[in-house]
């Protein structure tokens, strides 16, 4: 009751990891308290969802494709609830990683923008590399790659690749804010 699947088709969840009891877990309460809907999947056709072992996705979260967008999740991934992973590109998230509630996910703008008579691209793909922890109420922006052993601080707004490992960024757009820094 806590996961509501809106539209799939055969072959739009792809298990890639070993598969044994509760090695993924959808809609779990998360948060104590925090959450009140839903885990709602919607995989459009030509679209897929990947998942690793050890997964756990908490109520509340969105895991939304479009055309023949992806989201791939790695192997040892814990996400809060009320996130939203919006794709009609790849979302690729690598292993062992950790992200707090309300977190935004999105390839695309939705819509097309012009600059100087230009079309603008409308889309591309997110990459968090290995042991990535991503606190509560960040906006990831598409086109982003964020690097391993890196933490995003709280309601930062991620519009540009974090390059360097063992980082803490942070801020509104996210910048470096500390190296040496793991969790």
């Amino acid at each position: 009751p806590t996961t509501k699947i809106r539209s799939l088709h055969r072959g739009a969840i792809v298990l890639t990891g070993r598969v044994f009891k509760a090695s993924v877990l959808l809609g779990f309460e998360g948060s104590i308290g925090r959450y009140s809907g839903p885990m709602i999947i919607n995989i459009s056709r030509g679209g897929r969802l990947y998942l690793g072992q050890n997964v756990n996705i908490s109520r509340g979260t969105k895991l939304v494709t479009v055309g023949n967008g992806s989201i791939i999740i790695g192997n040892g991934f814990f996400c809060n609830g009320d996130c939203y992973f919006l794709s009609d590109k790849e979302i690729n998230i690598g292993d062992e990683c950790l992200f707090g509630w309300d977190i935004d996910d999105n390839t695309t703008d939705g819509h097309f923008t012009y600059s100087d008579g230009m079309e603008n691209i409308k889309s591309a793909p997110i990459c968090l590399k290995n042991h990535v922890w991503v606190c509560s109420n960040v906006r990831i922006n598409k086109g982003v790659t964020i690097a391993g052993d890196s933490v995003v601080a709280m309601a930062s707004l991620v519009s540009k690749d974090l390059e360097q490992c063992k980082c803490l960024y942070g801020g509104v757009p996210a910048r470096l804010i500390r190296k040496d820094y793991n969790w």
